[in-house]
């Protein structure tokens, strides 16, 4: 249910991006993410790191949750989605960006679009972000933003932080 009701309210608009539905032709973007030294450190493997593997991760488990970040110039940044994770209680949300745009604070803005559309919707329900341990930017953002640091976990040899926001 929670998909259907974010697929009707797209694309979620910033102050310096949008973020729109993911398409078949955007898993290159993505895949070039998932595949750059700067930001695989810190992914572990959540979708493909080929074309074919992104696409068909995509469309088979992530087709309606998984977004395109882009600036209002047409320029793709990144991507985000709201994904289901065994470890929390709530709705998890990524954010990769890519290398080239970082410390402009669209991460933050992107955290804010994702964060107040998922309340506007389902405001009783938790919202949770993991990420690794050793992802000190990310972990500054979360908690500059107001998430709390809940618990962690191992995951593929890595331990990963949750956080948490109401």
């Amino acid at each position: 249910m929670w998909r259907e009701k974010l697929y009707r309210i797209l694309p979620f608009r910033g102050e310096s991006i949008r973020v729109r539905s993911c398409e078949k032709n955007d898993a290159g973007l993505i895949t070039k993410l998932n595949n750059d030294p700067c930001t695989r450190k810190y992914l572990g493997g959540p979708l493909g790191t080929t074309l074919e593997s992104t696409q068909s991760k995509i469309f088979e488990t992530h087709e309606d949750t998984l977004y395109i970040i882009e600036t209002y110039d047409g320029r793709q940044v990144g991507y985000t989605g709201f994904l289901e994770n065994n470890h929390t209680d709530g709705i998890d949300i990524l954010i990769v960006i890519s290398p080239k745009f970082k410390r402009k604070q669209i991460g933050r803005e992107v955290l804010d679009l994702m964060v107040q559309t998922w309340k506007s919707l389902f405001p009783y329900k938790t919202i949770a972000v993991t990420t690794r341990i050793d992802n000190i930017p990310a972990i500054k953002l979360l908690e500059g933003y107001g998430f709390v640091r809940k618990g962690e976990y191992k995951d593929r040899q890595v331990n990963h932080a949750i956080y948490n926001i109401t």
